[in-house]
């Protein structure tokens, strides 16, 4: 949830008229020590802790039976069929009035940003709002860089030193990276500031 203070920020302000998120989160989730996460606020806002998504019965199961690399996605997947439609761990991308342009990754194995840009997109539509464009980008991974960076390595080792996946071919990395930033550069080519 590292757009969270870009989330803030599209709240509190008016001249942003469009947000570009890759990889997006429809939560904010718990902190995290050593790279394990924990029962704490990860974000605070004028000093006070946000609400996070809480653990849930299940989930680390999910996580202990698989063998390194390991996928977190199924413990997001737990906790997003827990969570409350009206849970304050949801971010209220529905208040943002700016455009708001999505691109998810359908191989991303850290957190389901396929199933949360198709949330957000959906809880904006059931509020009255037209305003959230969403590109998944089909077996691609978590990490889209620019064009340029690697995409052979799709693992990483945590500072808890354990090794985990990001998702996705290092082909499908490698198109999802090209069609990310082609839609970026589309939509900052396009902004109009009449």
């Amino acid at each position: 949830t590292c757009a969270l203070p870009i989330y803030v920020l599209a709240l509190q302000r008016q001249d942003i008229a469009r947000l570009i998120l890759v990889s997006p989160s429809s939560v904010i989730n718990s902190g995290e020590r050593n790279g394990d996460p924990v029962e704490q606020a990860a974000w605070t806002l004028g000093g006070a802790p946000l609400a996070f998504m809480h653990r849930v019965d299940g989930e680390e199961d999910a996580v202990a039976r698989q063998r390194a690399p390991y996928k977190t996605r199924p413990r997001f997947d737990w906790r997003l069929a827990a969570l409350a439609s009206r849970d304050p761990a949801r971010i209220a991308y529905d208040r943002i009035k700016s455009e708001i342009v999505l691109l998810a990754c359908g191989g991303d194995e850290v957190w389901p940003s396929d199933r949360m840009a198709n949330d957000i997109r959906d809880l904006a539509r059931r509020n009255g709002r037209n305003n959230v464009a969403v590109q998944i980008l089909p077996g691609c991974g978590h990490d889209l860089g620019a064009p340029i960076a690697p995409t052979t390595d799709r693992d990483f080792v945590a500072l808890n030193g354990v090794r985990y996946t990001l998702g996705g071919t290092p082909e499908a990395v490698w198109y999802g990276q090209r069609a990310a930033w082609s839609a970026i550069l589309h939509a900052v080519g396009s902004y109009d500031d009449r």
